[in-house]
């Protein structure tokens, strides 16, 4: 029979999991998204399938970062700020370097703006906070011109994903193996 993990130190993480089925399930909806981004041009009706996609592939992303530094163990919710200050500052670190540089393609290149805004890391996190919730019932909106914003997604998502398979190459190699067959 398995042991089960001792749990964390911090009471706030109270769902186990095995983080390698929570990268897997990240890769399997970020692997949806791109395979929907391909088909956007085609029909514009899945540019909210694809976001919701990408969106809750970051969610899981993270929690499987957080589920790896705590004993398999991470808590619920959808709010990407939230979830991502879980991270340890090292991994907070090396995402954010990741971002950087998947955004700019330079390491050094610390920002850009959109509409304004100067974009990093956590203000594309905050801009994107609520939007699985959101995107997954925009139907339901009375305003049909209330916009959500989603924002640097592939970017954020990207560098999340770097990071695990920095840490754990060999579910990626397994991952691609699955997709490849």
């Amino acid at each position: 029979m398995k042991e089960p993990h001792s749990k964390p130190h911090n009471t706030k993480f109270n769902i186990e999991t095995n983080p390698k089925e929570l990268f897997f399930a990240a890769a399997g909806f970020d692997y949806a998204s791109i395979k929907l981004k391909e088909k956007i041009s085609l029909v514009v009706s899945l540019d909210t399938p694809f976001l919701v996609n990408e969106i809750f592939a970051i969610e899981l992303y993270i929690k499987c970062i957080v589920a790896i530094e705590n004993n398999n163990f991470f808590r619920s919710g959808h709010e990407l700020t939230s979830l991502f200050s879980d991270l340890s500052s090292e991994a907070q670190e090396n995402v954010e370097k990741y971002f950087y540089a998947y955004v700019y393609k330079l390491k050094q290149f610390r920002g850009y703006t959109i509409n304004g805004v100067h974009l990093t890391l956590n203000k594309a996190l905050e801009i994107n906070n609520k939007s699985f919730q959101e995107l997954r019932y925009y139907f339901e909106k009375k305003d049909s011109n209330n916009h959500i914003s989603a924002i640097a997604t592939a970017e954020i998502k990207r560098a999340l994903c770097h990071y695990i398979i920095t840490i754990r190459p060999e579910w990626n190699k397994e991952f691609q193996s699955k997709i490849n067959k």
